[in-house]
């Protein structure tokens, strides 16, 4: 089973407006993002029971991308300079947003600890081209980082 997602923005982010329907959008892309990478081996259900686990998830440290200084990144030769440069010093691209989460999994009955996981993703240059691209794109590689762990822990193949 899996609480709502939350999400926090970065607190020295710039911007940290949201429009209510921007957020449901990003909180529904998580949640699809999930259940379809879960999809045909670990279903989600929405009561406690045995051999289920709770999954928790904060999206922190959202930052947005700036489409249009990551496009001057790209195409102008001085901009791309910059960026790479920046990448190589900071890890991330010039006007690329990022985001982080934090994960908690719990036993549904108990509500004991099974495990815990806090990660970073910067966006790479293609999803910087789209204010909410990096933090979406995040949200599909940490649902694949989800379904690998969960697949090694049930000793099932792994893609």
């Amino acid at each position: 089973m899996m609480d709502h997602v939350v999400l926090y923005f970065k607190d020295d982010a710039k911007y940290k407006g949201i429009h209510p329907e921007e957020l449901n959008e990003m909180s529904d892309a998580f949640h699809k993002a999930i259940a379809d990478n879960l999809e045909g081996a670990y279903p989600l259900v929405v009561e406690p029971g045995s051999d289920v686990m709770r999954l928790r998830f904060a999206i922190t440290d959202v930052v947005a991308s700036k489409p249009g200084m990551g496009t001057i990144a790209t195409v102008m030769p001085i901009g791309l300079a910059l960026s790479t440069i920046k990448k190589g010093a900071t890890g991330t691209h010039t006007g690329v947003g990022q985001a982080s989460i934090e994960v908690e999994i719990l036993d549904s009955m108990t509500n004991e600890r099974i495990a815990v996981a806090i990660d970073t993703k910067p966006g790479g240059k293609i999803e910087g081209f789209s204010k909410w691209g990096a933090v979406k794109g995040a949200f599909e590689f940490w649902a694949k980082r989800l379904r690998h762990w969960l697949d090694e822990t049930h000793g099932r193949e792994v893609d």
